[in-house]
């Protein structure tokens, strides 16, 4: 692994830029399958209502951090890992971008 601050300056290693091509959108921020409720219609015994709980992190951002806030959450079953290109769409390049960043910042903690 390789820490921020062992990096001079202009040496960074290769990785990808920050993709700003992108319009800012409503994210949610910590979406995970404690964060979704499912409600049932008392009717028909159907779940008729999806609500998503707990906005603490929500802002605007790229469309790439719902996809980067859902693959950092730690512990997660991996079915649901399958789900997250589905749910946030694959922005996997731009992934790496941001853990590159996490793994060099949390270096200088």
């Amino acid at each position: 692994m390789l820490y921020l601050y062992e990096v001079r300056r202009g040496e960074l290693p290769e990785v990808s830029t920050f993709d700003n091509s992108d319009p800012l959108v409503v994210s949610h921020g910590d979406l995970n399958m404690r964060n979704i409720l499912l409600e049932k219609d008392q009717v028909s015994g159907h779940y008729s209502k999806i609500w998503l709980i707990d906005w603490d992190y929500a802002g605007f951002y790229p469309p790439s951090m719902e996809y980067a806030f859902m693959l950092a959450i730690p512990g997660l079953p991996q079915l649901w890992m399958n789900y997250v290109p589905f749910i946030a769409g694959s922005y996997h390049r731009q992934y790496e971008f941001f853990r590159f960043l996490q793994h060099g910042f949390l270096a200088l903690v």
